[in-house]
């Protein structure tokens, strides 16, 4: 059996994580979390990150199981939300309109949303559900009676090109991260992993640290779906492979400049959202690697592993002065919790003006921002937009 597929860094920096300086602060259930008081603040915008729903194996994921195939997986086959996870994304829309009700109206209109997904099967579908829970049909807008939905446009990129959902495919991100690999630090933290490691690298050919993420998903998706687990396995076994790969997402974080060029990507867009002030909501279809790559450029650590479904929300609030404010918020659907994120350095409620401050060290330069596209030659554009290309998927 060969997993070379998995080799290229490129294609196995697929996640990122916090790494810890604040804290998320828990809560009661969402409908006692306060929304804020309108006596002393207007809200002017939400922006919302989340997370696609639970899925089904990807192939680079499944060839861990030998003669394991998407036959496994049907009827939805590789990368696909499963019904659990249809449902999880549906609920990010109805906790939105429940708490951004009187805010958002009754009925959808184009000029006050934009919907942004990245380019996979399993977020655009996420989206979609999400969109269909905060909208549903209302007064002229109803269509067919029969049918509790109406279209909505959803927006996205080549994921080649997709410089917010994707920054980990610059090659400047990636020589920063093997740069890091070769410090000492982190060299001996690796050590202690060897054992599991080596028992990879003794049943896959070429397996290396770097694709500890496959195998990490993978046993969580076949133990949720109830699937056959690999004869190695065993409880400590997995355990200690959850820890590795704790290990293997922050060091995708791990220094400012791997967070510049990994989260920053997606804070600068917020900050240019508030900025424009063009639309009341924005929403973000994304993976596990863009929310930790967010909160940990904000100098969070949430104490827990991001579960499908989950999301960051960020509030912009104005006085009664016209000063304006950031507050973040963070959506765990299972159990159905809401819960404030509040940064080092400022209060819940941030002013924009202190927020910026605290944030401009890991915003990413226009050159930063430019990174997937330099170098580019007329076959690769050819390549990238292949419209019946096979996804291949990510983590």
């Amino acid at each position: 059996m060969t997993i070379a597929p998995l080799v290229p860094l490129l294609l196995l920096l697929v996640c990122s994580n916090f790494w810890a300086l604040g804290e998320a602060k828990g809560l009661p259930p969402l409908e006692n979390v306060a929304k804020f008081n309108e006596d002393d603040y207007q809200l002017e915008m939400v922006q919302v990150l989340f997370r696609h729903g639970a899925r089904t194996a990807i192939g680079c994921e499944a060839i861990l199981i030998p003669n394991n195939s998407e036959a496994y997986y049907q009827p939805w086959g590789y990368s696909q939300l499963t019904n659990v996870g249809m449902k999880q994304e549906y609920r990010i829309g109805q906790m939105l309109r429940r708490r951004y009700d009187d805010f958002l109206g009754d009925q959808y209109r184009p000029r006050d949303v934009y919907a942004y997904s990245s380019d996979y099967s399993r977020t655009k579908a996420s989206l979609e559900l999400a969109l269909a829970a905060l909208y549903p049909p209302k007064g002229e807008q109803i269509w067919n009676p029969d049918l509790d939905w109406m279209p909505i446009a959803v927006n996205s990129n080549p994921r080649q090109l997709d410089i917010l959902m994707k920054p980990r495919f610059c090659p400047k991100f990636i020589a920063t991260l093997q740069q890091l690999y070769n410090t000492t630090e982190v060299r001996r933290t690796l050590a202690e992993f060897a054992d599991v490691i080596d028992l990879m690298k003794s049943r896959y050919e070429n397996f290396t640290f770097m694709n500890i993420i496959c195998a990490y998903n993978f046993l969580l998706i076949q133990k949720d779906l109830q699937l056959a687990l690999p004869d190695w396995y065993t409880d400590e076994i997995y355990e200690k492979i959850q820890r590795a790969n704790e290990f293997y997402l922050a060091t995708l974080s791990w220094t400012r400049e791997l967070k510049r060029l990994n989260g920053g990507t997606l804070v600068r867009q917020f900050l240019e959202n508030m900025r424009l002030a063009r639309r009341k909501l924005y929403m973000y279809a994304s993976h596990d690697k863009n929310l930790h790559a967010v909160v940990a450029a904000h100098n969070l650590t949430l104490g827990q592993y991001p579960d499908y479904g989950s999301a960051v929300i960020m509030e912009k609030l104005k006085d009664g002065e016209n000063n304006r404010y950031v507050r973040l918020l963070l959506w765990i659907g299972e159990p159905k919790k809401l819960m404030h994120l509040e940064m080092p350095g400022c209060a819940e409620i941030c002013p924009l003006s202190r927020y910026e401050e605290l944030l401009a060290p890991i915003v990413p330069t226009d050159e930063d921002m430019r990174c997937l596209f330099q170098g580019l030659e007329p076959k690769d554009l050819e390549r990238i937009f292949d419209t019946d290309s096979v996804e291949p998927g990510s983590a």
